[in-house]
């Protein structure tokens, strides 16, 4: 019973990363390179509006790779304000995690995932930045809610059959349709994976 719980959950999150496609970027202009944005070497590195004031190398590094998501992918999106402040305030939150959290991996899993679309790290064999960053990632979560849904990452990892630890866990990116990049997380040995979308687009 609760892995049939697990699943129907697992969709359901599926299905609200969806929406998030579409949701994201209304007033916003990502697009736009930042008059501030700190230099790298002797060339500018464009940077999202939403950027940390003082973002981090991994944060910079992300941006060599990764586009923030434009907004007219989002120009569909005619979902209630309720549910659009909700999941702007919840992207505010995640999204410099994760282009962090990208920041951290090496050449050869970056040249990896450009290759193959995906990469995938253990938990268990995360550094001590990286597991903070999931951390926080996963902590970004508690509290949000769709409606009377409401979300709580770790908790469904938990009910998905992770261990207190997260060792048996695996996170990533991959591409999804439309060059779109999502952050997920998967069980070791289980069926299906959480993935948060829109954080970024190649």
């Amino acid at each position: 019973m609760a892995r049939i719980e697990f699943r129907r959950a697992s969709r359901f999150f599926l299905a609200f990363v969806g929406v998030l496609f579409f949701m994201w970027g209304c007033g916003q202009r990502t697009s736009q390179r930042s008059a501030s944005a700190p230099a790298a070497g002797k060339a500018e590195i464009p940077l999202p509006e939403w950027a940390p004031k003082d973002p981090s190398p991994e944060f910079l590094r992300a941006a060599r790779v990764l586009k923030p998501m434009p907004p007219e992918v989002f120009a569909k999106g005619d979902a209630p304000a309720e549910t659009r402040q909700a999941i702007l305030a919840l992207k505010k939150r995640i999204d410099p995690l994760c282009w962090e959290l990208f920041g951290t991996l090496s050449d050869k899993q970056i040249e990896k995932f450009l290759t193959t679309k995906r990469v995938e790290l253990r938990v268990r064999e995360l550094n001590s930045k990286e597991l903070a960053l999931l951390n926080a990632v996963l902590d970004g979560y508690k509290g949000f809610r769709i409606g009377t849904e409401e979300f709580d990452w770790r908790v469904m990892l938990y009910k998905g059959g992770a261990t207190q630890d997260l060792s048996n866990v695996s996170i990533g990116f991959r591409v999804m349709e439309g060059r779109i990049v999502g952050f997920f997380a998967r069980v070791q040995g289980k069926e299906g994976e959480n993935t948060y979308g829109g954080l970024a687009q190649l």
